[in-house]
């Protein structure tokens, strides 16, 4: 073989191992986009349930901020947010907000390698209901668990007097209503509302309780109560007071 055959050959081989290089070489995969969306479900006084649709998301969190203030980056969310496991559900309630308030959801993915998506909705919280009353008393029934408290206020030139026929177990041996929720009940057991001996008085009308609850918390050296009430009219009734609860002690803090 001339030399001229040789390195004829030599070129065929080097072009047949590019050949079989650039065959073996693996591709680079495309890159995985998430997707997400949020829809609003359903408001009440104090929180905003939504809806999250995702897909290609190995992370998903949720911020809320009132509308108009800065919402945070896809990034920001999932880094600062609350997470959401997309495995056990995408239906979200969000608590704790103020009533009659605008807000802006803000639910951000992420997928395996690092991409992101970020999808927002608004929505408002309802009115509160409740009417605000500006005086209260209260007893404890010997060293019983059971409590009478009563509130009164007038608003939009309407007496109302609120009267309360609870139990608490806990509050016996100190003397006033420990915090907690309280149900109406016709029960007189720990954490009961006596519907037999609570009673609403609107002006000339006297209402009772069917059902709903008594919420009771302390701080700062002062009482804070709200009923929120279906009445034997089939109407509903809240109210709420803060204060001291004359003829219950101050609690120690």
């Amino acid at each position: 073989m001339n030399k001229f055959s040789v390195f004829a050959a030599l070129l065929c081989a080097a072009a047949m191992g590019g050949a079989i290089s650039s065959c073996n070489k693996p591709e680079t995969p495309d890159p995985v986009i998430p997707e997400v969306s949020v829809e609003v479900s359903g408001t009440t006084v104090n929180s905003v349930s939504f809806t999250i649709t995702a897909t290609d998301a190995a992370e998903c969190a949720y911020s809320i901020v009132k509308s108009g203030e800065t919402v945070p980056s896809a990034e920001d969310i999932l880094s600062d947010g609350t997470a959401v496991d997309l495995s056990a559900g995408t239906d979200v309630t969000v608590d704790g907000l103020e009533s009659a308030t605008a807000y802006t959801v803000a639910v951000a993915v992420a997928s395996e390698d690092g991409n992101t998506a970020v999808d927002t909705a608004e929505a408002t919280t309802a009115e509160d209901p409740a009417i605000r009353l500006d005086r209260a008393s209260g007893r404890q029934f010997g060293t019983s668990n059971n409590f009478g408290i009563t509130l009164r206020g007038t608003v939009d030139g309407i007496d109302y007097e609120v009267s309360l026929d609870m139990y608490d177990d806990e509050g016996a041996a100190l003397g006033y209503v420990t915090d907690g929720s309280y149900a109406f009940s016709d029960g007189i057991s720990d954490g009961d509302v006596s519907v037999n001996y609570s009673y609403i008085q609107k002006g000339n009308d006297q209402y009772k309780f069917v059902s709903g609850t008594v919420t009771v918390k302390y701080a700062d050296g002062e009482y804070s109560l709200r009923v929120d009430s279906v009445l034997n009219d089939e109407s509903s009734f809240a109210c709420v007071y803060e204060g001291a609860v004359d003829g219950l002690p101050a609690i120690a803090e």
